[in-house]
């Protein structure tokens, strides 16, 4: 199987699996993640594995996008509870526009340390789904936290 094959293959197998937990959510049926789905959108495929490995231990479901761009394609409004979006996204919009976007769902945006000072000089312009940054250098814990925070209070 080739590169380009293995990833189509799995584009599908994301988008039957998204396809699947809305109709679940839709229908009112209980999974296992205890109904907190959260969507992550980061171009460093270390962090998206950490931040999946650690939410999914504390029952959380998490899906992972390496662009936003990959995330639209099977984003539906009514499928995830938040949204964490890295600030510096190589290739693409910024997280600031790409939330933005996000009407519907509360966004928790991370980013390393190096751009922290930048994004809260800009805090009074962020747009109203923005419910907290978190540095990465803070921990997934902290930004798991965080995020249920938002879900909570959306």
């Amino acid at each position: 199987m080739t590169l380009n094959s293995y990833a189509e293959v799995s584009h599908r197998t994301d988008c039957i699996e998204h396809w699947i937990h809305s109709f679940k959510k839709t229908m009112k049926i209980k999974d296992d993640a205890g109904g907190i789905h959260l969507a992550v959108v980061d171009d460093d495929p270390g962090f998206l594995l950490l931040f999946r490995r650690t939410a999914n231990s504390q029952g959380i479901l998490v899906d992972t996008f390496n662009t936003p761009s990959h995330f639209l394609k099977c984003y539906s409004s009514s499928l995830y509870d938040a949204a964490v979006i890295d600030y510096n996204l190589q290739h693409s919009v910024n997280g600031l526009e790409f939330a933005n976007c996000l009407y519907t769902l509360p966004v928790v945006l991370i980013s390393d340390c190096s751009s922290a000072a930048k994004i809260m000089d800009v805090e009074a312009y962020w747009p109203a789904t923005i419910r907290s940054f978190v540095s990465k250098q803070k921990g997934v814990q902290k930004i798991l936290n965080e995020t249920k925070k938002a879900v909570r209070d959306f």
